[in-house]
């Protein structure tokens, strides 16, 4: 905060929230995924209604595409964090999950 300042700060934080929304939404119409909970930061959790996908391996096939996403243990499934070093990448990162899903 005190290489941004206040209102740097406050910018960011409403651009990444931005982000948060634009990215479950997007998840929301990827048959088979959902967002676990409410997902209220920065930190979105990913989970699959689907016996067909493996989150596990999802998110296997996601860190192969470079994302760093960490593991969530019970419910199974991932998370995304989005931050400064990703969230201008995140069209890439949905169309990578696409990609990973199919």
């Amino acid at each position: 905060m005190m290489h941004m300042g206040r209102e740097g700060y406050k910018q960011n934080s409403f651009k990444i929230r931005e982000k948060v929304e634009y990215v479950k939404d997007e998840i929301k119409k990827i048959r088979g995924l959902y967002i676990q909970g409410d997902a209220e930061c920065s930190i979105i959790p990913i989970g699959s209604n689907i016996i067909k996908y493996n989150t596990y391996q999802l998110r296997d096939k996601m860190i192969e595409k470079k994302w760093y996403v960490r593991e969530i243990i019970n419910p199974s499934g991932f998370h995304l964090a989005i931050t400064n070093n990703n969230i201008n990448r995140i069209d890439e990162f949905i169309k990578d999950l696409k990609e990973s899903v199919t």
